[in-house]
């Protein structure tokens, strides 16, 4: 049976192991995603959501190709990095094999095209994964509902300190900040950085979807346990097991584990997360206990608000 609607909708968030989900969705022979891991489709409004620089947020192709905006900027980024992968690998660019790339980079943005990226799933499950969708708010969540009313929705959470630590050094190692030695706030301002509030997203989401559809991992799972985590996955989609997941521990981003966070960072970043209504504390040991628990263990003394300036000191790659 040809179905052209996604059976899932991964939903963030970022730095929480959505590409190693993707890559294990990708491997299995029961499920299909689109040649993109992120389509954007539903954060692509740049009024809306200027945080979140979708590349389908401008309408005209011609813009597209030759615009200044962020939205432009960023899906000529994203269309360059595309063609450099294909020519490194020696690969022939083939029109039907790429064609839901096409259908997404040149194509309008109607409701029928996002529904035309899952038209080759034929029998199988499919689903897409695009973290800003846990910035959504819940208008555009009822939005989804009326429009995919049976549709599941996978989120992923992470540790939000060593989130954002993830998130440093691949910034760092893509030289997206050039200066080694600064505030963090500053390098918060800098990338863009959205901690979220972890009850927030949950609310808004279950606000529409109820426990048959909506499923919560944690990246913590993914070190210690992934084929636990996968399995509980593959109940909620109604996956067959037995097909299993050979690949599952394999690591996607090596270099995210390589340097430890300084304890000054730590700190300055623990004290933002216990901060009024943004903290996530409670939160945390709520829906992972000791997560944030064993990052305040051995962390006193921490410094007034107004004498936190420490700069974040990563060493060279």
């Amino acid at each position: 049976m040809k179905k052209d609607h996604p059976t899932f909708i991964g939903i963030g968030v970022r730095k929480a192991g959505t590409t190693w989900l993707h890559s294990q969705f990708n491997r299995h022979s029961d499920v299909y995603t689109p040649v993109m891991k992120e389509l954007q489709y539903f954060s692509r409004s740049p009024d809306k959501y200027p945080q979140l620089p979708s590349r389908l947020g401008v309408d005209s192709v011609t813009e597209r190709l030759y615009g200044n905006s962020e939205a432009a900027k960023a899906w000529q980024k994203h269309f360059k990095h595309f063609l450099n992968i294909n020519k490194q690998n020696n690969k022939v660019f083939n029109f039907n094999k790429h064609q839901d790339f096409f259908n997404c980079y040149f194509g309008d943005y109607s409701l029928d095209r996002y529904k035309s990226m899952f038209q080759n799933s034929g029998d199988r499950i499919s689903g897409e994964i695009t973290p800003a969708y846990a910035a959504l708010d819940r208008a555009d969540i009822a939005a989804i509902k009326k429009f995919l009313p049976d549709v599941k929705i996978i989120l992923l959470l992470r540790n939000p300190v060593d989130r954002f630590w993830s998130e440093l050094r691949a910034a760092y190692s893509r030289e997206q900040i050039k200066i080694a030695d600064e505030p963090v706030d500053r390098l918060m301002t800098k990338l863009k950085w959205e901690p979220f509030h972890y009850p927030d997203i949950v609310e808004n989401w279950r606000s529409q979807f109820d426990d048959d559809h909506f499923f919560i991992g944690f990246y913590e799972e993914i070190s210690k346990a992934p084929e636990a985590l996968l399995d509980r996955l593959a109940d909620f989609l109604q996956l067959d097991r037995s097909a299993g997941w050979p690949n599952a521990s394999k690591v996607v981003h090596a270099t995210a584990q390589t340097r430890q966070m300084p304890e000054e960072v730590e700190r300055i970043l623990i004290r933002k997360y216990l901060d009024g209504r943004r903290g996530c504390h409670n939160c945390w040991a709520d829906m992972r206990p000791g997560g944030m628990k064993q990052r305040k263990s051995g962390l006193k003394n921490l410094q007034p608000d107004g004498m936190i300036v420490s700069p974040v000191s990563l060493p060279p790659t």
